[in-house]
């Protein structure tokens, strides 16, 4: 089997809808992403601050991808921070070990495999019996 390095530098990622719920004392945002870089990256990882009505930093909290994401496959990242009342505005940075996501691109829909360079999946053999 062949072995791809992961990306080093800038990695293009793309993005649906962050759902954020709030579940007890804690918020939590699920972010669904798509690698569309040539190559795996390495723990993507998701900073997200809250901010109050004036600006200031309130909470914040980090949802990380262990493990390397292969291009064109699809995972979700999950970030809980603990809740404020006074949380009304949030901003999210990617970033992984190798680098940054400089533009994460948001979608309506992601579908996986589609990635350029990605192989395509083979369907599932049906068993006979």
């Amino acid at each position: 089997k062949k072995f791809t390095p992961p990306i080093k530098g800038a990695a293009e990622v793309e993005l649906t809808k962050p759902v954020t719920t709030k579940v007890k004392d804690m918020v939590v945002t699920k972010i669904t992403v798509k690698n569309t870089s040539p190559g795996p990256i390495a723990r993507l990882t998701v900073d997200e601050s809250w901010y109050d009505a004036s600006g200031a930093l309130v909470a914040g909290g980090k949802g990380v991808i262990n493990g390397l994401l292969q291009p064109g496959e699809v995972q979700t990242i999950v970030i809980e921070t603990p809740y404020s009342a006074k949380m009304k505005a949030n901003q999210w940075v990617f970033s992984h070990a190798n680098g940054t996501v400089p533009k994460p691109k948001r979608v309506d829909k992601l579908t996986p495999g589609d990635s350029k360079d990605a192989p395509a999946a083979k369907p599932a053999a049906s068993k006979k019996k």
